[in-house]
């Protein structure tokens, strides 16, 4: 096709400040999480605040050895990770069509001989590779952090994955946003609902560790429960759970196609 692309590399040529700005932003807390790793290493009391029931609820169903490389990554900058660059991708999942057609914006693109669905695909691959990017920049400074600590001493290869593995949890956040902004016409309502959703469900994963069952299964209700946590370092990525997100994912952008190319536009 004439067009394919087009879509793609404009947002990426117009987002790149912002991933620039966003990757140095992850790059330096990661610099500043290794450099202080030394300082942890020698608290050994800290393993047994780790233990406490209200602790265990947030790092997961069994905190990780802190003081050790693979769980000082996992807990001081993996765990929080999701929550951090979920303002970037339910953002840009607004910005899909939501922004364009706040401006007036949408219906002058689709004038062109491009159809919708091309638009919302080329748009969403975009944000991964916007993230990939980022992700990228921050390992540059995990590299520049271990450099200067070589006390932090992990397989490069492991912490690849575990920032990969960041990457479908925030799909399924951006997808959520896209969905919702297909069906609804206020990007205010939209980011409310998804900002809901978000820390909902971290809530939820958090509240299932500290009860009994049969309520400790409503964590399979929470995307954090599928992403690995503080312990990713240690145990390896949950490929199951990526892929379910993964999964999730592709319906919802499904959804969206389907939602988008039935409605008529703002104007």
């Amino acid at each position: 096709m004439k067009h394919t692309g087009v879509i793609f590399k404009r947002i990426l040529r117009d987002s790149r400040t912002a991933i620039i700005a966003w990757g140095i932003g992850l790059a330096v807390y990661a610099i500043f999480t290794v450099v202080i790793y030394p300082f942890v290493q020698d608290f050994k009391e800290i393993n047994e605040m780790m233990k406490l029931p209200i602790m265990q609820a947030m790092l997961g169903d069994k905190a990780a050895d802190v003081t050790s490389p693979g769980g000082f990554l996992g807990t001081y900058f993996f765990l929080m990770m999701p929550l951090i660059t979920a303002v970037y991708s339910v953002l840009y999942g607004l910005g899909i069509t939501a922004a364009e057609e706040d401006r007036g914006t949408l219906d002058v693109l689709l004038s062109y001989p491009l159809p919708r669905w091309q638009l919302i695909l080329e748009k969403f691959a975009a944000l991964v590779a916007a993230l990939a990017l980022m992700l990228a920049i921050t390992l540059v400074g995990f590299v520049a952090g271990m450099i200067v600590t070589p006390s932090l001493e992990v397989n490069f290869g492991d912490l690849i994955l575990a920032a990969l593995n960041l990457l479908p949890i925030n799909l399924v956040m951006a997808a959520l946003t896209l969905l919702l902004s297909t069906i609804l016409r206020s990007r205010g309502l939209v980011g409310g609902i998804v900002g809901t959703f978000v820390f909902g469900s971290y809530f939820v994963k958090t509240f299932s560790a500290l009860v009994e069952d049969p309520l400790t299964n409503i964590r399979y209700a929470s995307i954090f429960h599928y992403y690995g946590g503080s312990r990713m370092m240690l145990d390896g990525v949950d490929w199951g759970g990526a892929l379910l997100l993964l999964v999730v994912t592709g319906a919802l952008v499904a959804l969206s196609l389907a939602t988008f190319q039935r409605r008529d536009l703002g104007t």
